[in-house]
């Protein structure tokens, strides 16, 4: 049993691969919720979206993070004030 509450930053680093997972999940559902087709390609550390243009133009996106291992679509961190 942890004798503190692990941060989310902790959780990241010892689950990199469900992390990044996760973060996948929330960012295809932000994109179907604005109607945006695309489609998540999955490698294993990594993965980017493509959003087809008009005439025969592909938009990817990436993370830009290196996280444990893996990349990160988002950065976690809390701030305490």
């Amino acid at each position: 049993m942890w004798l503190e509450t692990p941060t989310s930053k902790d959780l990241c680093q010892s689950m990199p691969d469900i992390a990044f997972s996760l973060e996948s999940e929330y960012l295809a559902k932000a994109q179907e919720d604005l109607e945006v087709n695309f489609r998540l390609r999955r490698r294993k550390t990594t993965g980017f979206f493509e959003i087809p243009m008009k005439d025969y133009l592909l938009l990817r996106i990436h993370p830009v993070d290196k996280g444990s291992g893996h990349s990160e679509w988002l950065t976690w961190s809390w701030n305490e004030s």
